[in-house]
């Protein structure tokens, strides 16, 4: 089956002039979510400042190898390194073992992937021809692709389950001195590193594996690797091996086995599928990682023996963690840097979406006049910097009413800068409808 598909359709004037009406009430949705969207951030930036600030006014320093009763139920800020009494982790699926905070299984499939692009060619009577192009790569994903939406499913499938799925395995409790942490802290512990798998007794059947030379820094004797080959050979012919754990270090003895194994191991993974150099829809690359113990900050609520979520009084959540030794002063600019970097993003998809609310209501405009191809790019561009102009006065006029209520000169002042570019657009308009003078003193002279 082909890789790419190419689809060409035609859509005649009256239906594309249809749909571009239809677009209005569409248009109208994404301009009144734009602005619910402006608002709701504005108020949560606001809010989730003010809870800030307080914070950081109420936080207390605390020794975090010592409770102390007189700060329970306040806000404190503790340094200390991160351990837990629990007992190692193990995979249950492969065996995997790590005595570190959390073991942490990621998978990842070999799978057909879709994308699309467009190219469409306006026609003399209003007409349209596109033509979409359907592309399929393989690719490895470590999420599941749903080849049933696919436009050409045939000879394009993934396979509908994962055998083998990802996944996090978390030692509990975990502590920072004499404290215990809240999910809400230890969910923040994400600094990860490679488990490399050299030394851990996989559980794999032996007749499907296949190590790599890797797997064995320590290169054994030629009389050593005899002696294990005949051992493993009595092994398995009682059936011992084949149901028990295996080691990397026994990849020597099947150095010349069949390379038609279902479970590749080297050092960084575990490969599932025959070949790791020309992967199979299907193969699996699974890796394994952990994150540590190490020295962390903290800003949070001193409840008994445990640090958990603080709440403002404006109903503001304060878990705050970073790794290494931060003051609470860097933690808390941390967290108002990172709540104004949010709502920038925020205000950014805000504006694009209320534009292309904009410009769907609009383009029925220039629809009317695709008879005539290139008069209907001129008038298609003369619509886009309407809704340009219209998003900036607009969007604008929507983050200064939401700041009046809340802070009244800002507020103020972005509505005079929303208005005052409406009325510069309005009058650039009016200018450019206004006859020449020179041209009207010579209609004067000519007159006398």
């Amino acid at each position: 089956m082909a890789d790419r598909v190419s689809v060409t359709t035609r859509t005649g004037y009256g239906e594309r002039v249809g749909n571009s009406f239809k677009k209005i009430f569409g248009g109208l949705l994404f301009v009144i979510g734009s602005i619910v969207l402006l608002a709701r951030n504005e108020n949560h930036f606001f809010v989730t400042k003010v809870g800030l600030n307080e914070g950081e006014k109420l936080v207390q320093d605390a020794d975090a190898q010592q409770l102390n009763p007189e700060l329970d139920g306040k806000l404190v800020h503790i340094q200390g390194v991160t351990s837990s009494p629990a007992s190692s982790l193990q995979d249950p699926r492969f065996g995997v073992k790590a005595d570190d905070l959390k073991l942490i299984r990621s998978v990842e499939m070999y799978q057909r992937s879709e994308s699309s692009s467009e190219e469409c060619h306006d026609n003399y009577g209003g007409s349209q021809d596109c033509t979409t192009t359907y592309d399929y790569k393989k690719k490895w994903s470590d999420s599941a692709i749903d080849s049933s939406r696919f436009h050409e499913t045939q000879g394009h499938q993934n396979p509908a389950t994962r055998e083998y799925e990802s996944e996090t395995r978390e030692k509990e409790p975990i502590i920072v001195g004499a404290f215990t942490l809240d999910k809400a802290f230890t969910s923040q512990l994400t600094d990860d590193v490679k488990l490399p798998l050299n030394g851990q007794e996989l559980k794999l059947p032996a007749q499907e594996t296949e190590y790599t030379s890797s797997m064995n820094n320590n290169t054994e004797t030629s009389a050593e690797t005899s002696e294990m080959t005949e051992q493993l050979s009595g092994d398995a012919s009682t059936g011992e091996q084949a149901n028990g754990a295996l080691t990397p270090e026994s990849a020597n003895t099947r150095s010349g086995a069949s390379s038609k194994k279902r479970f590749h191991v080297d050092d960084s993974m575990i490969y599932v599928g025959l070949d790791s150099h020309s992967p199979a829809v299907g193969d699996m690359r699974i890796r394994f990682s952990v994150v540590k113990t190490g020295t962390v900050s903290l800003v949070g609520k001193q409840s008994g023996n445990e640090i958990t979520l603080y709440k403002t009084s404006n109903g503001v959540d304060l878990a705050l963690l970073a790794n290494g030794k931060k003051s609470s002063t860097e933690m808390f600019a941390d967290a108002q840097a990172e709540n104004l970097g949010l709502t920038w993003i925020l205000r950014f998809v805000g504006l694009v979406l209320m534009y292309m609310g904009f410009a769907m209501m609009l383009e029925f405009i220039p629809t009317l006049a695709k008879v005539l191809p290139p008069l209907a790019g001129l008038i298609g561009f003369g619509t886009g910097v309407i809704a340009f102009a219209a998003t900036l006065v607009l969007g604008l006029g929507t983050i200064a009413i939401a700041w009046l209520v809340v802070r009244p000169v800002i507020g103020i002042g972005l509505l005079v800068v929303a208005i005052g570019g409406a009325i510069a657009f309005i009058r650039s308009r009016k200018k450019d409808k206004k006859p020449d003078p020179q041209t009207k003193d010579s209609a004067e002279v000519v007159e006398v």
